[in-house]
Formats: C-alpha cells, structure tokens, sequence
C-alpha cells in the first residue's frame, strides 16, 4: 500500500532520539520532528521537539546530521508478504 512512500531501515546502533523527516528535498517545506529518548524514560514523557528547515536550520541541520549518520549506516528492511 505505502511501498512507494515508506522505507523501513535496520541498524545496529543505539540512539539518543527519534527523527523523522518530511520533504527533506524542499527546502521551503522540509520539517523535522525529533523525540528524545533520556535513559530511564518511558514513552510518554519524552520530550517532542519539531521545527521547519527554513524556521530554525540550526536545530535542522544539528538533527540533520544525526539522521544521515544513521542512515549511512543502515540496511533497507525487505518487508515481505506473510500467508496465513
């Protein structure tokens, strides 16, 4: 259904946050959401932060460069069909 639209990646490091990224490839519309994860926490107190490129690129390009690192060091994940 999304497999067009979504890309599910592995990776075998641990990170401090969540990111996620939309429109990365449009400067006037890219937007980033990231949720920290602090040891010990529990999902429903981590803190959300979330900013367009254009409105704050210093915390974009920060976040940026986690998230390239990240990916740069992922494997895509192959979903396939499951048959009951």
């Amino acid at each position: 259904m999304f497999n067009d639209l979504v890309e599910i990646r592995l990776h075998d490091s641990i990170s401090a946050n969540s990111i996620i990224i939309i429109d990365r490839d449009h400067p006037d519309k890219a937007w980033m959401q990231v949720e920290s994860h602090p040891i010990g926490s529990d999902s429903g107190s981590r803190p959300i932060k979330g900013a367009f490129g254009k409105d704050n690129p210093g915390f974009f390009n920060e976040y940026l460069n986690e998230y390239d690192h990240l990916l740069n060091g992922s494997k895509i994940y192959e979903c396939r069909p499951t048959i009951f």
